[in-house]
């Protein structure tokens, strides 16, 4: 059968093999931003917002043309972004 592994999914097996507990790998914005003032010297409004926002942006633009909008509805898109380990964000994918 076929599944799809969601990024939590993921997350959960590549902690358990390295012993870090689930709850580790999901965090917050707040504890996102800690984590880079203590650990590097990117700052998440300067130095990695304005490109998330810059691959949501381009991303919404690539498809514009073909996104048809419903009468007296809205949709909410779920874009999962990956810092690499140099903090810049890479689109893995977007959610409906």
């Amino acid at each position: 059968p076929l599944s799809h592994l969601t990024n939590f999914s993921l997350n959960k097996t590549a902690f358990q093999n390295k012993n870090i507990s689930l709850e580790d790998s999901v965090c917050d914005l707040n504890t996102l931003q800690q984590y880079l003032n203590e650990n590097s010297n990117k700052n998440w409004e300067f130095d990695i917002k304005p490109k998330v926002k810059n691959i949501i942006i381009n991303t919404l633009k690539s498809v514009q043309d073909s996104i048809e909008q419903k009468n007296s509805s809205f949709e909410l898109f779920g874009f999962d972004i990956l810092l690499d380990e140099f903090f810049n964000p890479w689109l893995l994918e977007v959610n409906l």
